[in-house]
């Protein structure tokens, strides 16, 4: 029994690989950001409060996972001047 077997397209573009490995190294930043010393029972760290550990890190790591699923989702391709019109709409509140 012989079946015919095409050649499946790639899973995912190059552009999607560009995306997730952005939110990879957003994600590894915001980790990196987030170690450093702690409190122990004999000695208090107030490092552990602060804002490059409780705000800048997680949001990074959140940004990085937000892109992730974009570069998940996106079907599209990225071209410059198309984000640079998006950009400039949406900052200067025009509508298509």
């Amino acid at each position: 029994m012989h079946t015919n077997k095409t050649d499946p397209s790639p899973l995912f573009r190059r552009d999607n690989y560009l995306v997730m490995a952005f939110a990879g190294v957003l994600i590894i930043a915001g980790l990196a950001l987030m170690t450093g010393d702690a409190s122990t029972e004999h000695a208090f760290c107030p490092d552990i409060f602060s804002t490059r550990r409780i705000v800048v890190a997680p949001v990074l790591c959140f940004t990085g996972y937000l892109l992730f699923v974009v570069g998940i989702v996106w079907k599209g391709t990225f071209s410059l001047s198309q984000m640079s019109r998006v950009i400039h709409r949406l900052c200067h509140g025009e509508k298509r």
